[in-house]
C-alpha cells in the first residue's frame, strides 16, 4: 500500500464545529457569534457593555452581522486611538 501525498494543506476540522468566520448579510444567534469568535462569557458580557449591537427576541438574542462587523472595526480604531495618545 502507498500512502497518498498530496501537495493540498490539511485543515484540521474546527474543534467547536463552527467555522471562524462571521459572514456579512447574515443574523447569528449570539451563542452562536461567540462560537464562531471563541468568546467566553466574560469575552461576551464586556462586549455588551461596550455596546454591542443585540436584538432580543422572544428568549434568544441575535445579531446582525454587519451591524456587528461596524460595531466591532469602531471599537478597534478607538482602542488604536487610546493606545496612540499613551
Amino acid at each position: 500500500m502507498s500512502t497518498p501525498t498530496s501537495s493540498a494543506p490539511h485543515l484540521k476540522s474546527e474543534p467547536n464545529g463552527y467555522p471562524a468566520i462571521v459572514e456579512k448579510g447574515c443574523v447569528y444567534t449570539v451563542v452562536e457569534l461567540c462560537k464562531r469568535l471563541r468568546w467566553k462569557s466574560h469575552s461576551l458580557r464586556q462586549a455588551k457593555r461596550l455596546g454591542m449591537p443585540v436584538i432580543r427576541f422572544g428568549s434568544r438574542d441575535y445579531c446582525i452581522s454587519d451591524q456587528f462587523i461596524d460595531w466591532f472595526e469602531q471599537i478597534g480604531r478607538q482602542q488604536a486611538e487610546e493606545f496612540a495618545e499613551q
